[in-house]
């Protein structure tokens, strides 16, 4: 009967989020995005092993222009004994209106999206063989990526206050970058999040989305809770269409949503996004209940 409840309950946030369930262990959405034909070639599925204490290994399909690029969700981890520990208990801390977890899943989509943009462009590197960076070509970089993170979010109606990028350093040898994206709302919408972005060159990183305090400082991004994405680029070739990105971020975001609020003992998530012949993205998206860390956590492995 907790099954069938449990089923009940995953089928009909899915429906709500555009998905549905089909035979052979998939989920299909129908997308809106009106963009040019892909072109067709051979799929990659894929075959990622991790370790999480319940393994899932379910695609998210979009009939779009994009059939060949997929979300996959991969596993994810049931915690035990802390509430605050959940990604359920974290949702409700995005707004004082919250009762579910819509305002944090936008929160979800947008850290997605954003992993993608920094993954696929920092995988890049400046030339033939070239492993650091130049000064000019970190600040075209940087550029770049101010750039293309404020025409996405712009390209899904949604509002910011400002952007911000700096290089990261390693023994004076640039490595990546920090973006600060602050207030970011939706349109209608009261309260806004902050994006913490530490991206490296060689196509991972982490983001830290929390609810805008509207005060500055390290103190507004570090304390408090919110979700920490971390992701991984594999098998780079080009990058990916802008649309097809902001298509499988909201497919990723939907089953996100519905998985953590009909099981309100799940902890961490792990997803990929598979695009064919541009490679793939891995992405672990875990609820922090207090500070965050900078460190890189695997993308391969949940908490306990």
């Amino acid at each position: 009967m907790k099954t069938s409840i449990l089923a009940y309950f995953l089928a009909l946030h899915w429906q709500l989020n555009g998905v549905t369930a089909t035979p052979g262990n998939e989920l299909v959405a129908t997308a809106t995005t009106d963009v040019e034909s892909y072109n067709r070639f051979e799929k990659r599925e894929l075959n990622i092993k991790v370790d999480c204490n319940e393994l899932i290994n379910q695609v998210i399909r979009g009939f779009s222009s994009y059939p060949e690029i997929t979300s996959q969700v991969v596993a994810v981890s049931k915690k035990v004994g802390l509430p605050s520990a959940t990604a359920w208990s974290v949702c409700k801390t995005f707004s004082p209106k919250a009762i579910n977890c819509d305002y944090a899943a936008l929160s979800v989509a947008n850290s997605i999206g954003l992993a993608i943009i920094h993954g696929f462009i920092d995988l890049n590197p400046p030339e033939e063989g070239v492993t650091t960076a130049t000064k000019e070509h970190s600040q075209d970089r940087r550029e770049l990526l101010q750039s293309h993170v404020g025409d996405y979010l712009r390209s899904r109606g949604v509002e910011f206050e400002d952007i911000s990028v700096v290089p990261l350093m390693k023994r004076r040898q640039d490595y990546g970058h920090s973006m600060e994206v602050r207030g970011v709302r939706e349109p209608g919408q009261d309260s806004a999040t902050d994006f913490q972005v530490y991206s490296r060159n060689d196509g991972s990183g982490h983001i830290r989305a929390t609810p805008s305090t509207g005060t500055d400082g390290l103190e507004r991004r570090t304390d408090g809770p919110g979700f920490k994405t971390v992701w991984k680029v594999h098998s780079r070739s080009g990058s990916p269409p802008a649309p097809a990105s902001s298509e499988m971020a909201d497919l990723l975001k939907g089953d996100w949503k519905g998985r953590v609020e009909a099981d309100h003992s799940i902890g961490d998530y792990i997803g990929a996004v598979n695009f064919a012949k541009h490679g793939y993205i891995q992405l672990r998206i875990i609820p922090e209940s207090g500070g965050f860390g900078n460190n890189f956590e695997s993308t391969d492995k949940c908490k306990a």
